[in-house]
């Protein structure tokens, strides 16, 4: 019987020569077959781990089908239809789990649709997965954010994912603001500052603060600083601005020029 096995020394010494060498060819064998086995299921589990990493749809989507959903979608949002619209957006949310701008479009969706908690889903959804270092998520999580401490935290952790975004650190400077928190407001303002000195809204905030903290040179260097790095949308409100630290200064002459310019800028 070529399947019995001995089970003892004493079955072992009883064995001729051809049956000991049988024996150990069907052991070599066994031994292969294993290391097979055992390397085609590392084989699938790295496989499959790929997938997961990946976020692999479930279903084979080409290159020209993704292109005709985006089209798809964009027409559809052209059009109003709101419904086709986010059924579209889900399909590419499986398609390319990688992009952010679906995700974006699809919380900002739910959320003009009354959806605030499907908004919010969508958002975690994304940062629990491929998104968790994106940090214009997290700051869109902190928008929908149900009380002010939720919003704070989540805007942080915005900013300790990528402080050179300047959103969550203007987000942070008026919460803080809003609560009377001047000291804290005009810190976090600055920190925003330091890292994106040429972000306008944020020289604009920390403006702002000074003019309220009656340190109006200082505020008049911010705005003017806004003005000079930001885009001609903001020109009017940098204008305006200026305008107010003029007449808190008592010139109003130079107070008139600056609205004249805001009121003249875009247009």
């Amino acid at each position: 019987d070529s399947s019995w096995v001995p089970d003892s020394l004493q079955q072992w010494s009883r064995l001729s020569i051809a049956q000991l060498l049988r024996r150990r060819e069907q052991i070599h064998h066994e031994v292969n077959d294993s290391r097979v086995k055992c390397s085609e299921r590392s084989r699938d589990d790295y496989i499959a781990s790929l997938n997961r990493a990946f976020d692999k749809p479930s279903y084979p989507v080409t290159n020209k089908a993704v292109k005709d959903l985006y089209k798809s979608a964009k027409a559809a949002d052209m059009k109003g239809d709101k419904n086709l619209y986010r059924k579209i957006l889900y399909k590419l949310r499986v398609a390319t789990p990688h992009d952010a701008r679906v995700v974006r479009r699809l919380s900002r969706l739910e959320r003009e649709s009354g959806n605030l908690q499907r908004a919010r889903s969508v958002l975690l959804e994304a940062v629990r997965g491929s998104h968790c270092q994106n940090a214009l998520m997290w700051h869109a999580l902190g928008l929908l954010a149900a009380t002010a401490d939720d919003a704070r935290s989540l805007f942080k952790k915005a900013i300790a994912v990528d402080p050179l975004v300047p959103h969550s650190f203007h987000a942070v400077g008026t919460l803080e603001h809003s609560e009377g928190n001047i000291a804290k407001a005009m810190s976090v303002v600055k920190e925003g500052v330091v890292n994106v000195p040429g972000n306008h809204r944020l020289q604009h905030a920390l403006g702002d603060l000074y003019r309220e903290a009656q340190l109006v040179d200082h505020a008049e260097e911010c705005y003017k600083e806004s003005l000079r790095v930001g885009p001609d949308a903001s020109r009017a409100f940098s204008f305006t601005s200026l305008a107010y630290t003029a007449y808190e200064g008592k010139n109003m002459g130079v107070c008139q020029t600056w609205h004249r310019r805001a009121i003249t800028a875009n247009n």
